[in-house]
């Protein structure tokens, strides 16, 4: 059994100030600039990452145009810079095939999303305006029979 956190336990509190924080969610948003940080606390707490996608912060959607300024609030659809159609940028970890440990899947978790965010693709192709706003939300896992597990 595994239980979903916002962040692995040992990350510098430094990079927690610095998230993106929706008003009225459990959600964090992490800067691009941060990920090694919270990569690494993955591998040093046992912590997988079971998902993630790309935010702009202090926006809410709009379904035609831009998104619409609203502070304390995030928005999934990312313009694009080619296209009237916004893009939603969200990946996780492929799947282990076969017999794996939990520590097989927190490597491997976290190195396919170390590279993936390393390459940075999504700063090709969306509208400059935004880049400056973007977060990446994750969504986090920790096996029970982990020590800092609090169930």
């Amino acid at each position: 059994m595994a239980r979903r956190l916002l962040f692995p336990p040992t990350l510098e509190h430094e990079v927690i100030d610095r998230t993106f924080r929706p008003g009225g969610t459990r959600d964090c948003g992490f800067r691009p600039e941060d990920l090694d940080f919270v990569f690494d606390a993955c591998l040093r707490d046992s912590v997988a990452i079971h998902d993630s996608e790309l935010w702009i912060m202090d926006h809410r959607a709009a379904f035609e145009g831009d998104p619409i300024p609203a502070k304390g609030h995030w928005c999934g659809l990312i313009p694009e810079i080619d296209s009237d159609i916004p893009a939603v940028w969200t990946t996780g970890p492929s799947e282990l095939v076969g017999d794996h440990s939990w520590q097989d899947r927190v490597i491997h978790s976290v190195n396919e999303m170390r590279t993936y965010y390393a390459a940075r693709e999504w700063e090709e192709s969306t509208d400059p305006r935004y880049l400056r706003l973007i977060r990446v939300n994750f969504t986090f896992e920790m096996h029970e029979d982990n020590p800092l597990y609090e169930g």
